[in-house]
């Protein structure tokens, strides 16, 4: 998973899949899968990625399908129908208030970027129009006015540290 983080690092700068909905399911042997989600749930945020839920399996090598299905057929079908309630109710338009924020802190490294405007990642950004003063996130959405101002407040304060 690593490796696929790594490979798709690209999106920090160009978040191609901002506005989707994501449902992150971990399988183990044993032990907790709980930093496995938080750390594919922090990347997938901050590439504006919905997080609309997850679910963690302990199937270990010797579960045979049968087995897996009779445990977690129920989880499963729960997990499906969260994810396509996400898609269905656009849960994508109502960002986090982290994606929200480091939307915002993106948005004024590239705007006060001096050396960067003959980037790929510099001319996506203006492509997309992310770079207007009233653009407050990725994709049109619905967060209210009020977590708009704090996201953005937060936003610009944490950017002073990375320009």
């Amino acid at each position: 998973m690593k490796n696929w983080i790594d490979r798709m690092a690209f999106n920090c700068h160009r978040p191609a899949f901002a506005g989707k909905n994501v449902y992150i399911v971990t399988s183990s042997g044993g032990g907790s899968s709980n930093h496995t989600i938080n750390t594919i749930k922090n990347a997938f945020t901050t590439w504006g990625i919905n997080f609309a839920g997850s679910s963690k399996f302990r199937t270990g090598e010797m579960m045979d399908s049968v087995e897996m299905e009779s445990k977690y057929s129920s989880e499963i079908k729960k997990a499906a129908e969260v994810l396509y309630k996400a898609v269905k109710n656009n849960s994508d338009k109502s960002p986090s208030l982290y994606s929200l924020i480091t939307f915002k802190v993106q948005q004024e490294c590239w705007q006060k970027s001096t050396q960067c405007k003959d980037t790929v990642n510099y001319k996506y950004w203006q492509r997309n129009e992310w770079l207007k003063k009233d653009c407050n996130y990725y994709i049109p959405n619905k967060a209210s006015f009020l977590k708009i101002k704090f996201a953005r407040l937060i936003g610009s304060i944490v950017a002073i540290f990375y320009i």
